[in-house]
């Protein structure tokens, strides 16, 4: 059994710990309230450039964009955005496994993935299961700005339209609640099969002047950019919620872990004083009778 010393020292220790891991949760959760507010601001845009989308769609009649354009699937692109750092519970292995098996899929199909990743951690983790990244970028950024992920989302649409690529798909992280995220694979190009369905009638008309041909040709990109932007957008807010979790967590279980040594603590101390006191009677025992 353990001293009494070294229960000391082990209770201090994991004292230590548990103020860590608060001071971690702390900074964790004013982070996510950031970017929930940045998140939740941008997702009504996300959603609703959609179905902008559909309409001009419909109102082009039979003028169709590369963008829109589904053909036979030999290349994929497959981008994962996860993390730089560490300590957020099952977030990163969480797309790690998503992305692992929708490469050995569409490796089973004899198509070639060619995978692009954003976090250290994807990256890491899938190079260790034999998935090089043809290219990687940090995602270490406390407010994605769209100039920064602007030319990614350009990148993939320039690959598509180049026919490097016959579709692009991305695994993130979709946030729910500060208790729920989900990973997701979504395809990202092409557009066609992701545009919500348009009802036949509408209280409003719109006319889209020069014409709706035009506007589609000018609004797609921007729209792979906007969907590229809120997928970095609920990551990010999903990083720091599930990080906030964990480390909410293990205080808890430091607190736990305390209040077992510190029992184990007194009743160690309770044995040695209750052993001292019996050795002092024991000795005047002897005493008297000399």
């Amino acid at each position: 059994m353990a001293s009494t010393r070294e229960l000391r020292r082990h209770i201090r220790s994991i004292r230590a710990t548990r103020q860590v891991t608060k001071a971690m949760e702390m900074v964790s959760s004013s982070k996510m309230r950031r970017a929930i507010t940045s998140t939740l601001a941008t997702r009504p845009y996300a959603e609703r450039a959609l179905a902008v989308i559909a309409d001009l769609n419909a109102a082009s009649g039979e003028v169709t964009h590369p963008l829109l354009t589904s053909r036979p699937v030999k290349k994929v692109t497959l981008v994962t955005i996860s993390s730089d750092r560490g300590l957020a519970g099952a977030y990163d292995s969480s797309i790690t496994r998503a992305a692992a098996q929708f490469i050995q899929e569409r490796q089973a199909e004899k198509q070639h993935v060619t995978l692009i990743t954003l976090g250290r951690k994807s990256e890491t983790a899938l190079s260790h299961l034999g998935f090089t990244a043809e290219q990687s970028y940090p995602h270490s950024l406390s407010h994605p700005d769209p100039a920064d992920t602007t030319p990614i989302s350009s990148m993939l649409t320039g690959r598509f339209l180049n026919g490097e690529t016959d579709e692009v798909y991305v695994v993130w992280t979709s946030f729910k609640s500060a208790l729920k995220q989900e990973t997701e694979l979504r395809k990202l190009l092409p557009l066609r099969n992701d545009l919500p369905a348009v009802t036949p009638t509408h209280q409003t008309q719109f006319l889209y002047e020069p014409s709706p041909e035009v506007v589609l040709n000018y609004i797609l990109p921007r729209l792979v950019d906007a969907q590229f932007y809120q997928f970095l957008q609920e990551s990010l807010a999903s990083e720091h919620a599930a990080r906030r979790l964990a480390m909410n967590n293990a205080s808890e279980n430091a607190s736990s872990i305390i209040d077992d040594l510190q029992l184990t603590y007194n009743g160690v101390r309770q044995s040695s004083i209750t052993q001292e006191i019996a050795e002092i009677t024991g000795g005047a025992a002897a005493l008297e009778e000399r």
